[in-house]
């Protein structure tokens, strides 16, 4: 029996319906991302589990669930998510996300999920008249293990 990937389902699914339009991929040049947040309401921690206490070898990490508000302008900074893998369902608005690597924006909006995993740099900008809400599910680092950080993956970029 033939199985697909449920991520290339999904995706084929939304580009199909029209949800994920491709940008030019002159419009993602690393120096255009903004530094540090703008407009964005400081992001809402809904819910942490300990992984290190629910899963051996997991010590360090947490799961986290946040809302993650931008108002209209607003954009988050670029930052890897190499070591913090995350989820990311929109509830309002639309958004673009640009990739400094050789990968087209993308845009998508309310009712969209998208997976961040290793290997995933980029910064995300609300293009609309209305705030941005969407829900941030993380494997984040505590501190205590090796973290890879936001200025790492600015320098990768030369912007540092």
């Amino acid at each position: 029996m033939f199985h697909r990937p449920r991520a290339a389902i999904a995706a084929a699914t939304l580009i199909g319906a029209g949800l994920i339009c491709a940008l030019p991929a002159a419009a993602h040049d690393p120096a255009t991302a903004p530094a540090k947040p703008r407009n964005a309401l400081p992001p809402e921690t809904l819910q942490v589990i300990d992984l290190g206490k629910e899963i051996p070898g997991m010590e360090g990490r947490s799961l986290r669930m946040r809302k993650v508000t931008l108002l209209p302008g607003g954009a988050l900074p670029l930052h890897s998510h190499t070591d913090r893998p995350a989820i990311v369902y929109v509830l309002e608005g639309r958004v673009r996300e640009h990739y400094p690597a050789d990968k087209a924006p993308i845009v998508y909006g309310a009712g969209d999920a998208r997976t961040e995993q290793a290997g995933v740099d980029h910064w995300i900008e609300n293009i609309g008249e209305t705030p941005v809400v969407g829900v941030v599910v993380d494997v984040v680092n505590d501190g205590s293990a090796p973290a890879f950080t936001t200025e790492e993956v600015r320098r990768r970029y030369g912007l540092e």
